[in-house]
């Protein structure tokens, strides 16, 4: 178990100004929370691990308010995970099928509880709507292979691939359209039934 939480990482994250590449940065230390996270991160190398922070200047002598650069790397993926782009994060399995419990999309300044979500993030959730959906008609699904299986006379798998590319073809109405078709409880399973025979 780490001694650091992703909440603590994004509180570093959302003060910096990252480089091109994601990872490195200009931090503003707006916080003491934030300068306790830097000096935790400088005198445990566990934590420092856990983080995927690096940090070239000694925190003891910063205060609040000052900016330093820092480097960024990934965190231990049981914390979370930070990516540059909604693309990055398509290429963590789990995170077709399901939304991580935690992450940061530096590209759009991005977590779980930003007000405003990017229209990228809305698809994205719709399409695991989507998902759902037609995991409850699935006779099961395999989280390990991102795949639905269908039995009726034969077996039928429907492998769950896709990437950003859809986002720009994305109809959120029409994927409204088809989740309505199942929000009333009454006949729900006949109506996911006829969906896949």
């Amino acid at each position: 178990m780490s001694n650091i939480a992703f909440s603590q990482l994004l509180e570093i994250y959302r003060n910096v100004r990252f480089n091109k590449a994601g990872d490195e940065g200009v931090l503003t230390i707006a916080s003491s929370e934030i300068l306790d996270t830097l000096r935790r991160i400088n005198d445990d190398a566990q934590v420092a691990d856990d983080s995927g922070i690096g940090l070239p200047f000694d925190p003891a002598a910063s205060k609040v308010n000052d900016m330093v650069t820092i480097n960024i790397g990934a965190p231990r993926v049981a914390l979370g995970y930070l990516k540059r782009s909604v693309s990055e994060l398509l290429l963590v399995k789990q995170a077709l099928i399901e939304e991580p419990k935690a992450y940061y999309i530096i590209e759009n300044r991005f977590d779980k509880n930003t007000a405003v979500v990017p229209p990228a993030i809305q698809a994205y959730r719709k399409i695991l709507e989507i998902y759902k959906l037609f995991a409850e008609a699935a006779a099961y699904s395999d989280p390990q292979k991102q795949e639905l299986v269908f039995i009726n006379e034969d077996k039928f798998l429907l492998p769950i691939r896709y990437n950003e590319g859809i986002f720009v073809r994305f109809k959120m109405a029409e994927a409204d359209r088809l989740l309505a078709l199942f929000h009333d409880e009454l006949h729900r399973d006949e109506k996911l039934r006829r969906v896949v025979s």
